[in-house]
């Protein structure tokens, strides 16, 4: 377990101690290694090469309120294969600040192998471009809401956004790897396009939700079965010979 020290710095750098934020030694994270962000941490530049098993900001000695910069082009890659401390992927807090570089490239992967579920919780913050993507078993359940006005990618493992409210630009999911997607009760919106042309191997759970596609992009369901669904853009369309409990045009 390392924790992110009060001088802050760039994520991967030798600015994490073992003994907490005020530690006297210097480490550089590793995909084994559970990243803390504490009361006393400072500001952190996400920088290229930055990985790590887990970041929780909620832990230590107080939740983390300082700021964490995401820099464009990069991309924070958090897993390997054990689960992180406590079941937990990421978890960010209301009160920290996340500065995106750039909305859609200042990304975050997911590559976990463990086949315990763990948790994601961007706790409202805006991210870029999301993946899931693990290379056997991999298992994510987000704990908190969730917007990006990049693109959510599933491509391979099991993603349950369990009730959560997201708003996503696209949702891409055309692959033939094996991947679950389950929605439970989450209220969706998508403003850009829902991309599940190829479901070859996609196990999908439409549950209880509500999908609102607020764009005049495609909506490409890949022959799936939905839920309550509503369109509200000007001329949006439709692909697939899907199954809707609702379809709403608006």
């Amino acid at each position: 377990t390392l924790f992110f020290k009060t001088a802050g710095g760039d994520f991967n750098g030798a600015n994490w101690s073992t003994t907490g934020a005020g530690g006297g030694d210097s480490n550089t994270p590793t995909a084994a290694d559970d990243c803390i962000m504490e009361l006393l941490s400072g500001a952190c530049t996400i920088n290229s090469g930055s990985v790590c098993r887990s970041l929780d900001t909620t832990s230590g000695t107080g939740s983390y309120t300082g700021t964490i910069t995401h820099t464009a082009a990069v991309t924070l890659t958090i897993g390997d294969g054990t689960a992180g401390a406590g079941s937990v992927a990421l978890k960010l807090n209301g009160t920290m600040t996340y500065t995106l570089g750039d909305v859609a490239s200042s990304a975050i992967t997911f590559v976990s192998t463990s086949a315990t579920v763990q948790t994601v919780d961007f706790a409202g913050k805006t991210s870029g471009n999301v993946t899931y993507n693990a290379t056997s078993n991999g298992s994510w359940q987000m704990t908190g809401s969730h917007t990006t006005s990049g693109t959510l990618t599933l491509t391979k493992g099991t993603l349950d956004t369990n009730g959560q409210t997201a708003s996503w630009s696209t949702l891409s999911s055309s692959n033939a790897n094996v991947r679950t997607l389950t929605l439970g009760a989450s209220s969706i919106t998508v403003d850009g396009s829902w991309t599940a042309t190829t479901t070859t191997n996609l196990t999908f759970n439409s549950n209880t939700s509500t999908i609102t596609f607020s764009s005049s992009g495609i909506f490409s369901g890949g022959g799936l079965t939905f839920n309550n669904v509503s369109l509200t853009g000007a001329t949006p369309e439709i692909a697939g010979a899907n199954t809707f409990a609702n379809l709403t045009r608006t």
